[in-house]
Parts: structure tokens; C-alpha cells; sequence
């Protein structure tokens, strides 16, 4: 037990403790802060001295920015991807690429689709250039045919366009980005992206000839390769509407089947109601606001695969007649069904999806395109005949 005479001794015993405690907290403060071995101290610009530290307590300098060690500089810089070659491709399919060059192996491309079917390999590309800035003008096409084990080349380049002269845009077609390919035995239908509402189809041979460029998109194809294809439409027009065509790569000959005349209750029906809207807005509105104000031109495009049968010769979609940006008309479906697309005698039924509820309870649009169905189709659905002329 301590006395008076014994409590300085204990009060200096108290101040040693306490000098000792906070040296202990200092230090180990200190070792805390140092950093992690990955991270280097950039040096203090302005001086290399050390301070000494003063006997009375100082805000603690500023701990220098950390600088991560840099990456020893590359020739491809960091931000932009490597390019892959057209060997990478071959590779990747599995295929030795026995005959061709050393140059076209390690030509890198941009703006590439690959297809890999049983039949055959194809890329489709255009090689990557120095500025990148825009698609170069070629379009390069390389296939491998798996049953000759033999490879093709070709490539597209966009045509001349006359100066002072109307040019229509399958003759004066884009080049642009392959989105997709249709292969049958004896065409490949590849299609090129220009713009949210048009694009082109390129139709080549197995040896990559040229068949001809469409203007448009290729939505089914029969197996002689006989094309279902939907024009092209100019963005900013008025109105979307739908102009489906027939295409016979052998003959080169198109012929459009949709929207189909005689016109049928539903289109009728659909055109009487855009053509009361227009009435009502008035001309002057129509040309204040640079509408065609055509009632046959209302807005509708295809809602549906497009399916087709070869052995009924036949095929079927679906159509949308929508609403405009400035009509709130209600959306309504019809359906199209065709036979006799092939062989001269062309014929059409136009038909609501109750319609075909009603004949054949649920269904799918391909089994519509069966013989005993299409027969129930064409002998119960009405068909307005087109009047005869005066």
C-alpha cells in the first residue's frame, strides 16, 4: 500500500508507462502505412530530404500519390483489339488450309461473318486497314467445299454509280456487314446490313460467281433455290409497308406476290379506316406534314417467319397492319397463304388467325402449308374475284 511519502515515484512510474504506450502505438502506426509490394512510391518532386521529427507534435506530411509499375510498351497498343486473320477462322473451323497463301492466311479482318455448314465453310470479310475508320471498298468472300475438299475466292466491290442518272439500288447497290447467310445446294444468299430499314442480298453460286445483288432481305428459300424476299424501304418515309417478292435465281426473274391483288376483305377493310383518318386530318394537313395521305400505303410488314414447303410448292406469313407514328389505329394480323409459287399458277388466300382457329383449332403456320390443309384453305376461305373490266 503506498504512502505520501511514495506518490511522485508512483506518478513518475505512471508518465514512464504512458511515454512507453504511445511509442509502441507510433510505431506500430508506422509499419502499417507502408505499401503493398506491388505499388511504387513515386519520389517527391521538390526535395529528397528527410525530416526530423520536432519534439512537439506536427500534422504528419502527405503521403506521395501510389504509381502503378507500368506495362513495357507493346506494338498493338492496349485500348485496341487484335484483329483476327482469316487463318483463325480456318482454324477454328477445323480445316487445313492446304493451297492458299501465306497472304491471305494473315490478312486481318474487320467486319467478318463465318459459316460452317456440313456442306461447306464460308467467310466473308473485309480486311483491316490502317485508317479503320470506314469499310474499306471490297468485300471478300473465301469458301471451302467439304465434299472436294477444294477452295473458291471472290470478291464484291461496290459498282459505279452514273453521274446525272437514276440508278435502282440492285444495280447500284452497298457494300456492308453480313448479318447473315441462306445456303441451299445450289446458292448462297448472303445478306449485307446498310441501314435499320434497308440492305442487300448478295446471291452467289458455289464457285462465289455473282448471280445478282436484291435489294432487300431474303426471308426463306425453296431447295432449287427458288427465293421469298422483302424490299427494302426508305427509312424515313411516311410509312413502312411491305413489298414481298418471288426471286428464280436459274431464270434471274422476280416477280412480286404481296400485298396481292384482287385485295381481300381484311386489307379492305384495314385501307377503308386509314383512308377515314386521312379524310378527317384534311389535305392541308397532309401537305403541311409532307404525307402521301395514300390509303393503300398504310404502315404493315411481315410479323412471322416466312415458311415454305417444297413438296406443295406453296408458303405462308404473316402480316401486320400497324399503327403510324402520328394514327393511333389499333394493331390487327392477317394471314397469307400461297401455292402454285413455282410452277406458273400462282393462286393466294387472305385469312384472319380466328379463321384458321375455327378450321383447325391450334396450329403452327407450317402445317398450314400441308396438302389436305392448303385444299380446306383454298375451297373454305372467301376470295373476293377482281371485276371484271368495263
Amino acid at each position: 500500500m503506498f504512502t505520501k511519502a511514495n506518490r511522485p515515484s508512483r506518478n513518475i512510474a505512471r508518465v514512464v508507462m504512458f511515454l512507453a504506450a504511445t511509442c509502441l502505438l507510433a510505431l506500430f502506426a508506422c509499419r502499417t502505412e507502408q505499401p503493398e509490394a506491388q505499388i511504387v512510391m513515386a519520389p517527391t518532386p521538390t526535395s529528397t530530404a528527410v525530416s526530423t521529427p520536432s519534439a512537439t507534435p506536427t500534422q504528419p506530411p502527405p503521403t506521395p500519390p501510389a504509381e502503378i509499375t507500368p506495362t513495357p510498351p507493346t506494338t498493338t497498343p492496349s485500348f485496341l483489339p487484335t484483329r483476327p486473320t482469316v487463318g483463325d477462322f480456318i482454324s477454328e473451323a477445323g480445316i487445313f488450309p492446304t493451297g492458299l497463301d501465306v497472304d491471305v492466311l494473315e490478312q486481318r479482318v474487320i467486319a467478318f461473318e463465318p459459316l460452317n455448314s456440313e456442306r461447306s465453310f464460308l467467310l466473308g470479310y473485309f480486311v483491316d486497314t490502317p485508317e479503320g475508320s470506314e469499310l474499306p471498298d471490297e468485300l471478300h468472300f473465301l469458301r471451302f467445299d467439304k465434299a472436294t475438299q477444294s477452295w473458291w475466292a471472290t470478291t464484291l466491290q461496290e459498282p459505279e454509280r452514273p453521274v446525272g442518272e437514276a440508278c435502282h439500288p440492285s444495280v447500284c447497290y452497298r457494300l456492308g456487314v453480313i448479318t447473315d447467310y441462306l445456303e441451299t445446294p445450289s446458292f448462297y444468299f448472303v445478306y449485307m446490313h446498310g441501314n435499320p430499314s434497308a440492305g442487300w442480298t448478295a446471291v452467289l453460286t458455289p464457285e462465289l460467281e455473282l448471280n445478282t445483288v436484291l435489294y432487300g432481305r431474303v426471308r426463306a428459300v425453296f431447295t432449287d433455290g427458288t427465293a421469298v424476299y422483302d424490299e427494302s424501304i426508305i427509312h424515313f418515309a411516311p410509312t413502312h409497308y411491305a413489298l414481298v417478292n418471288i426471286y428464280n435465281p436459274n431464270t434471274q426473274e422476280s416477280r412480286r406476290i404481296f400485298p396481292p391483288e384482287p385485295y381481300q376483305p381484311l386489307w379492305l377493310a384495314r385501307q377503308e379506316l386509314v383512308a377515314q383518318t386521312y379524310e378527317a386530318l384534311g389535305e392541308d394537313w397532309c401537305r403541311e406534314n409532307n404525307h402521301h395521305c395514300d390509303p393503300e400505303l398504310f404502315n404493315n410488314g411481315i410479323s412471322s417467319d416466312v415458311v415454305v414447303n417444297d413438296e406443295t410448292d406453296s408458303l405462308a406469313f404473316v402480316i401486320t397492319f400497324s399503327a403510324e407514328f402520328i394514327l393511333d389505329l389499333p394493331n390487327e394480323t392477317a394471314v397469307y397463304i400461297y401455292r402454285g409459287v413455282r410452277n406458273g399458277d400462282l393462286q393466294f388466300r387472305e385469312a384472319s388467325e380466328a379463321e384458321l382457329t375455327q378450321l383447325f383449332g391450334s396450329y403452327e403456320l407450317a402445317d398450314l402449308l400441308e396438302a389436305d390443309r392448303l385444299e380446306t384453305i383454298f375451297t373454305e376461305v372467301t376470295f373476293i374475284e377482281e371485276e371484271p373490266a368495263e
